[in-house]
């Protein structure tokens, strides 16, 4: 497998007949915007098919902070009250609309530490449970996780096995040697290809003249003039 900047240069090369001038008008970050759409899509028709997702797909993290809550807290209009401490983890945004294939695994490094997954109304009530009230459990509101009954005591920092959305926001990401989570490179380049190759005619919106050392912010502006010259070469510009 490649690094994104490694995929981009490919999907470049095959764009252009292997031949990229410096001119080149598409700039590194739409084409990235695209390989997250098209691993996207591709998760979601898997998930929709089989039920299944390839782990190919996930990233393994173990630097998610650890925040304590105290025995009470609010997050995105849910309350959240023990008997012992919360806690709070803040993870990259997740793919959505496909059940609990978002988190694969949550818990220590070892392993032997797990969270077992709740609802909402599940969570709130795991106090007063007479047999498992002291086990592990977290519960999702967004792209935070609230996690009660530590496994391992002390513990400052969580792994997490996800489906981020944006695979460059994990915490650990390396743009240099980290490997764009994805099963099939291949299958990847073609749709992102199919993508670019779906306008009559890119024009040079942006003189890109930045360090491309790693990929940078998307400058929503150059993105969304880009994006809407697809659109147009579709003819699905409303």
């Amino acid at each position: 497998m490649s690094t994104v900047r490694e995929i981009i240069f490919k999907i470049k090369e095959r764009h252009t007949g292997f031949n990229i001038t410096d001119d080149y008008p598409v700039v590194d970050e739409l084409i990235y915007s695209f390989m997250n759409d098209v691993r996207e899509s591709l998760i979601r028709e898997e998930y929709n098919n089989t039920r299944r997702i390839n782990d190919s797909y996930y990233q393994m993290s173990c630097c998610y902070k650890i925040e304590c809550l105290g025995i009470s807290c609010e997050l995105n209009g849910h309350v959240f009250t023990d008997k012992t401490d919360l806690f709070k983890v803040t993870l990259p945004q997740l793919i959505t609309g496909i059940g609990n294939q978002d988190i694969k695994y949550l818990g220590n490094r070892v392993g032997d530490g797990f969270f077992s997954r709740l609802i909402y109304e599940e969570f709130i009530s795991t106090q007063y449970r007479i047999y498992t009230s002291m086990k592990s459990y977290y519960s999702v509101v967004g792209n935070e996780v609230i996690l009660k009954n530590l496994p391992t005591e002390g513990m400052l920092f969580l792994c997490a096995r996800i489906l981020a959305k944006d695979p460059i926001s994990a915490c650990d990401w390396d743009s240099e040697t980290t490997h764009y989570p994805v099963p099939s490179e291949n299958k990847l380049v073609d749709l992102v290809l199919y993508k670019l190759q779906s306008s009559t005619k890119v024009t040079d919106v942006l003189n890109n003249t930045a360090d491309d050392t790693t990929i940078p912010k998307v400058n929503q502006d150059v993105l969304a003039a880009q994006q809407n010259q697809i659109k147009q070469g579709d003819g699905t510009n409303e």
